[in-house]
C-alpha cells in the first residue's frame, strides 16, 4: 500500500529540511549559487565563512571579501548571485575565463577593491559610476575594445586603475 503515513511524513520532512537548508536571500546562499552556476562543484558543504577564500563579518551574516582568483571559473557571471552581496568590499575574480557581468553586478556599491584582470570580459562599463567607494580597479588583460566611460572620472576615491592589455578606443576621460 505504498509508503504509508510514516513514509510520507519521512519523505516530506527530508524535502522540507533540504529546502530550509538552502537559506535563500543570504550571502552564503548567493555565493554557493554563484559557484554552482559557474560550474564549480568541488566546494565543501561547510559554511562559506569558514572557506579560506572568503571573509565575513563577526556575525557571519555578511561577506565582505571574496578571492576566487584562478579557480577556473568560466562563462558569464549569473544574475542574482554575487551581485546580491550588499556588504562586499573586495572582489577578486582575476585569472579565470569570465565573459560577462550580470546586470545586478553594478549594485555592489560597497566595493573598494575590484580585480577582474585576466578574463575575457568585454561588457559595457557605463555603470562604473555606481562604484563610488572604489579605490582599486583592475580590468587589465580582458577583451575591452569600447570607449572608456566618462563615469570613471566620477570615482573620487579611486587610487589604482589598471586597464592595460585591452583595446580601448580612447584615453581616460578627465573632468
Amino acid at each position: 500500500m505504498g509508503l504509508g503515513v510514516f513514509g510520507s511524513v519521512l519523505v516530506l520532512t527530508l524535502l522540507f529540511k533540504h529546502l530550509a537548508s538552502q537559506q535563500p536571500n543570504t550571502d552564503e546562499f548567493f555565493v554557493s549559487e554563484f559557484l554552482n552556476k559557474m560550474g564549480f562543484h568541488n566546494f565543501t558543504a561547510s559554511s562559506v565563512c569558514s572557506w579560506q577564500r572568503v571573509s565575513c563579518d563577526g556575525n557571519k551574516e555578511h561577506i565582505f571579501e571574496l578571492n576566487f582568483s584562478g579557480m577556473g571559473l568560466s562563462g558569464p557571471i549569473p544574475d542574482t548571485t554575487i551581485g546580491k552581496l550588499s556588504k562586499l568590499q573586495s572582489l577578486d575574480l582575476s585569472f579565470n575565463k569570465i565573459t560577462a557581468l550580470p546586470s545586478d553586478f553594478w549594485s555592489l556599491s560597497s566595493l573598494k577593491i575590484l580585480n577582474l584582470s585576466s578574463n575575457k570580459i568585454s561588457d559595457s562599463l557605463n555603470n562604473i559610476g555606481n562604484f563610488g567607494s572604489l579605490e582599486t580597479f583592475d580590468l587589465s588583460s580582458n577583451d575591452y575594445a569600447d570607449n572608456i566611460p566618462e563615469a570613471i572620472s566620477s570615482l573620487v576615491n579611486l587610487r589604482v586603475l589598471k586597464l592595460d592589455h585591452n583595446m580601448f578606443a580612447q584615453n581616460i576621460p578627465i573632468d
